[in-house]
């Protein structure tokens, strides 16, 4: 007999990919943006400056609140199926959800970054780079929150 595990491998692989591929275009965005910041080929704009550091930080954290939150919404409504395939279709659904409000403010603050040439943008980005890295789907996690 198949364990659980075994059925649940080929899924989960294919959502790696999103995951990954998600990652490396955040990754490969900032990394062309400091690219052009560092050799002067767009002049930086510092009077955006005030008026984006108080915009991307509230976008990362609403954002986050946001996608954590449908999430757990998510996952609530799951524990009550029986179906695996309706469950894991459930954990795409919210870790693609999860990734999208993590994705939207990285994306912001790099274009930030991009407007401004204040490294304080890389910040931001890294910070919520960081909460993208830790939301990498296994089958563990499935199992517990679903």
């Amino acid at each position: 007999m198949q364990q659980p595990e075994d059925m649940l491998t080929p899924a989960f692989k294919a959502l790696n990919i999103v995951y990954i591929a998600l990652g490396v275009g955040m990754l490969m965005s900032i990394a062309v943006f400091i690219f052009l910041i560092k050799t002067s080929v767009t002049p930086a704009d510092s009077g955006l400056t005030g008026i984006l550091s108080i915009v991307v930080p509230v976008l990362g954290i609403s954002c986050f609140g946001a996608g954590r939150f449908l999430y757990n919404l998510n996952a609530k409504k799951s524990k009550e199926e029986t179906d695996v395939k309706v469950k894991l279709n459930n954990y795409r659904a919210a870790s693609i959800i999860v990734w999208a409000t993590m994705e939207g403010p990285a994306l912001f603050s790099a274009v930030g970054y991009f407007l401004t040439g204040d490294q304080i943008f890389l910040l931001f980005f890294s910070i919520i780079f960081l909460g993208f890295i830790f939301s990498k789907p296994s089958i563990e996690k499935f199992q517990q929150d679903f």
